[in-house]
């Protein structure tokens, strides 16, 4: 009887070394965060406060249910490794081409109007894909996968943008209102926008 349970130890064995680790979140990070997750998903708009840093590990992958956003108002450090992408997606890219409707999309990362005492968010291996913005307004519109406004201590470095989508303006990366992040070295293609900023090309 004792050899029996030994074994059925071993068999349960590989089931706790390759079980996924996961998170569900949405709201306010209210204390300075990592995390350290196989995928993390979110369930409605992500803010990072003022003064809040979150950290991302290697290999993690943010994964949106629905049309959300993730607010950076303080400091994002999203640092993978050229093996251990970070991903920024959405759980379902059905009907992402229909610029009629937010399904298929997510609603991309904003860092705006971020005070200067917090220190530099850094975006460094991370894909970022299939971030949307289509609204009403032209705020709404701009900006598909990573929206920069009015703030500058943002590096975004090796990262791959890639197959977002914004019915005005700037569908992979906007900048906008005297903002100057630092971009370097990333690849951007397979963008879309359709509006008179775009001159209705891919970039």
């Amino acid at each position: 009887m004792k050899s029996i349970k030994f074994v059925g130890l071993f068999l349960l064995l590989p089931f706790f070394l390759f079980a996924q680790r996961t998170l569900t979140i949405s709201g306010n990070i209210t204390v300075n965060t990592q995390w350290n997750f196989d995928t993390v998903y979110l369930t409605g708009n992500l803010v990072i406060p003022n003064s809040i840093t979150l950290s991302i590990a290697a290999g993690t992958k943010i994964v949106a249910k629905g049309y959300y956003k993730i607010d950076v108002k303080g400091c994002l450090l999203a640092i993978g490794e050229p093996s251990k992408f970070i991903y920024f997606t959405i759980s379902d890219t059905t009907g992402f081409r229909d610029t009629s409707t937010t399904r298929g999309g997510w609603n991309g990362l904003h860092f705006e109007s971020i005070t200067t005492n917090n220190d530099s968010s850094i975006l460094r291996y991370c894909q970022i894909q299939f971030g949307k913005s289509i609204g009403l307004t032209r705020r709404e519109r701009i900006g598909g996968g990573i929206l920069i406004d009015s703030c500058s201590k943002i590096n975004i470095q090796n990262c791959k943008v890639v197959n977002n989508l914004a019915t005005w303006g700037g569908a992979g990366i906007q900048v906008v209102n005297n903002a100057s992040p630092r971009i370097i070295e990333n690849l951007i293609k397979n963008n879309y926008s359709i509006g008179p900023m775009s001159c209705k090309k891919t970039c």
